[in-house]
């Protein structure tokens, strides 16, 4: 009994280290990973890394074919665990983007906890505890436009992201979401823009996406902030927020685009009449 309360023990503090790194990297959490570990990690010591042993050493002599087979269906069981876990309500959790400190400040506690053995270790909790509360307390832009512009989100007056694309994929606009710890499908979110212009509102104002140059004039009077997405030779002074010039690897993110105040802008050309507020 000792021997299974120490088991429990010890894939608790496995679920708790490697949650805190799912949070940050993954933007979620598995409700019931302790229970698919309890249920998981007998077969992977009894069954799966005893057959892989056999396996390697029977591999020079042309044996491995039977150990293999064992380890095979030692996976496949681990696999009906973890997937019957998944049959419960709600069992994964999204959380939203924790600030860039809390990953090393937790590294920092994991290794104090580790190496230190004297009382000085208890000190590493207070700084677990500040990571805790940090989670998905990242700083939510309100405005998300990938290194060519053909994927764009804005945020709404609710909190929530909507969503142009130039293209059907999904992955990019589904990694946002993750990151804004919203668990919708990004064709939930995402309008697909065949046309030259494309507009969806950000807060209280108007966003246009223009990916065809015939279509800046008319996206100009329409909207209160532009994004050009496409090459342009002639001379423009209508006010843009992103156009390709400003393009680098990864993505731009605008923060804080306040209700009803006046909006952050730039001109093509790289006139500033603000202070640019993108990261990257």
């Amino acid at each position: 009994m000792a021997l299974f309360y120490r088991f429990i023990y010890d894939q608790y503090h496995c679920g708790v280290t490697t949650g805190y790194v799912g949070i940050i990297h993954f933007n979620l959490i598995g409700v019931y990973g302790l229970l698919a570990n309890l249920l998981a990690m007998p077969i992977l010591g009894v069954v799966i890394m005893p057959a892989a042993m056999v396996a390697l050493i029977a591999m020079p002599f042309g044996m491995e074919k039977i150990p293999l087979m064992v380890m095979q269906w030692g996976i496949e069981q681990a696999l009906l665990a973890a997937n019957w876990c998944l049959t419960f309500p709600a069992p994964v959790t999204y959380i939203a983007a924790s600030p860039k400190l809390a990953l090393p400040l937790f590294g920092i506690a994991l290794v104090w906890l580790c190496l230190v053995k004297s009382k000085l270790r208890h000190v590493a909790w207070p700084v677990l505890l500040v990571v805790s509360l940090m989670m998905g307390q990242g700083k939510k832009p309100d405005l998300i436009i990938n290194g060519n512009a053909s994927h764009v989100a804005a945020r709404q007056l609710d909190g929530s992201l909507m969503m142009i694309s130039k293209t059907k994929n999904s992955f990019v606009p589904s990694r946002w979401l993750l990151s804004d710890g919203d668990d919708r499908k990004a064709k939930e979110v995402q309008r697909v823009c065949v046309k030259a212009a494309c507009y969806l509102p950000i807060k209280d104002k108007r966003l246009a996406v223009v990916y065809k140059s015939s279509a800046i004039a008319e996206a100009c009077a329409k909207a209160d902030m532009v994004i050009l997405a496409t090459e342009n030779k002639n001379p423009i002074t209508c006010p843009f927020v992103f156009h390709r010039k400003m393009s680098k690897p990864g993505e731009t993110l605008f923060y804080e685009f306040k209700t009803g105040n006046d909006i952050p802008v730039h001109y093509a050309g790289g006139l500033k009449t603000k202070k640019r507020i993108w990261l990257n």
